[in-house]
């Protein structure tokens, strides 16, 4: 993402990258993101499907599914409604301000973990 956001200084809020041989629409600014979300949704409801997504979720993930139209408008329903629960639930630890902050945390703690274990494994 820091890469992107250098790019976006430079060729502003709407590019065209390539991953791999596919071309993938980036957007940046507040502005340009919520004119795409927002009025556009629609037009933009979609994730290109590439592989990487596809190895790194095993073909499981709402946030990185090539999914549109009523599939797509389901899943986001029931992510939003999910998402809604937990930023208002209370941790049951205090170190966190709710329960989706923790299990935020836990994730980003086991994916960092996993990522030591792959680096090891290379070596």
């Amino acid at each position: 993402h820091l890469a992107l956001t250098r790019l976006s200084r430079r060729y502003g809020d709407v590019m065209e990258v390539r991953i791999g041989t596919r071309p993938v629409l980036v957007l940046s600014g507040l502005d340009t993101i919520r004119q795409a979300l927002v009025k556009q949704g629609e037009d933009f409801m979609g994730r290109p499907d590439l592989y990487s997504f596809r190895f790194v979720t095993d073909g499981q993930s709402l946030a990185f599914s090539p999914d549109s139209g009523e599939v797509w408008k389901a899943r986001r329903k029931l992510a939003q409604s999910a998402l809604k629960s937990f930023s208002i639930a209370p941790s049951p630890t205090s170190s966190c301000s709710c329960l989706l902050e923790e299990h935020v945390s836990k994730e980003a703690e086991y994916l960092v973990t996993k990522f030591l274990q792959l680096m090891e494994e290379d070596k």
